[in-house]
């Protein structure tokens, strides 16, 4: 069988930066890997699913509310969309098209755009929002 490499053209890569979403983020532990092979076999309604699992891990957490993101970036989006919708009902389920006012321009430290900029820049199309790297943009 033909490796991912292969078929792709792929680059072998030495990760000497720790876990980054760009470099796939991480290698999980056998018994994640199992319980996502049982989670892709079964199904579940997702909206229950992502409302039990963030109540189990607020609980673990001691906190008021959690939510499972699939990265970095989209935590960063979803907090950034979060902060602008608040608790206005229309903006939550319209942000991208709704014809209220927003914010538009997040600043972000240097160091934060040149490691997440690639990653983030889907993300935060979806909620309208242009990255900046100084009040100057």
């Amino acid at each position: 069988m033909q490796s991912i490499y292969e078929k792709y053209q792929l680059k072998n890569v030495i990760n000497a930066s720790g876990r980054m979403t760009m470099l796939g983020v991480s290698t999980p532990k056998a018994e994640v890997t199992e319980r996502v092979g049982y989670g892709l076999n079964h199904y579940f309604a997702i909206k229950d699913l992502v409302n039990k699992t963030g109540q189990y891990i607020a609980k673990l957490l001691k906190v008021e509310n959690a939510v499972v993101i699939s990265c970095a970036s989209a935590g960063i989006a979803q907090s950034v969309a979060a902060v602008i919708v608040k608790d206005n009902a229309d903006l939550l389920y319209n942000l991208h098209t709704s014809p209220q006012p927003v914010p538009v321009k997040l600043l972000c430290r240097k160091n934060i755009m040149l490691i997440l900029v690639p990653q983030l820049t889907p993300w935060l199309h979806l909620v309208a929002v242009k990255l900046c790297r100084s009040r100057l943009c």
